[in-house]
């Protein structure tokens, strides 16, 4: 008997040892009811954003930070000599762009967890731009304006995509792995014609 039970708790206690293990691998959930909010840096200095006395660590020109964890309220956003206003919404995204001005867009989460999602922002100083399939026969978001964005559900795929200002293709294709259930951004920085991917993930340590 006693030669059994040893027996039982050595096969028992690496289980113990592994769930164990696996406290702190992750971080933890953000409160409910909580709001996202990121920050790009469209300019071309490196700038330190904050929200009201919360500081973050400084992004350079083109950079696209995570998201950040907030809970819902007035906040008073500051980035690059700049602040700006936020009503803070329960369960909202959030970008905060500084592209000369500073200004915030809403966006939108992906609901459909069996889909990739794109996220296009046009940061340009062209009047609208395209994502389309590189062969052009596809549209993927359609006349997206300066300081703008659209969004697009799309089966988790390998995407070639270029720009398109009206009819002609502005730029070479770039290509991405989508994933099932995640939100990729697609940025066009201003002068440049080139798409830079963002996947986007979120921060709860801060």
């Amino acid at each position: 008997m006693k030669r059994i039970l040893i027996l039982l708790l050595l096969l028992v206690a690496p289980y113990v040892h592994a769930e164990n293990l696996d406290d702190g691998l992750y971080d933890p959930a953000p409160p409910a009811g909580s709001a996202f909010i990121r920050f790009i840096n469209a300019g071309n200095d490196s700038v330190a954003p904050s929200i009201g006395d919360k500081q973050f660590d400084a992004l350079e020109a083109r950079q696209v930070s995570a998201y950040f964890v907030f809970g819902k309220g007035d906040a008073e956003i500051s980035f690059g000599g700049q602040s700006k206003e936020l009503k803070i919404e329960e369960g909202q995204f959030y970008s905060a762009i500084l592209n000369e001005e500073l200004f915030v867009l809403a966006d939108t989460p992906n609901t459909d967890r069996t889909k990739s999602q794109i996220q296009f922002y046009n940061f340009s100083t062209h009047e609208a731009l395209s994502l389309k399939t590189a062969d052009g026969k596809v549209t993927i978001t359609e006349g997206v304006a300066p300081n703008e964005n659209r969004v697009r559900p799309i089966n988790a795929v390998k995407l070639e995509a270029v720009l398109y200002k009206g009819d002609a293709k502005v730029g070479e294709p770039s290509t991405i792995n989508l994933k099932r259930g995640m939100v990729h951004s697609a940025f066009v920085f201003p002068e440049t014609d080139k798409i830079i991917w963002v996947t986007n993930t979120t921060d709860t340590t801060k």
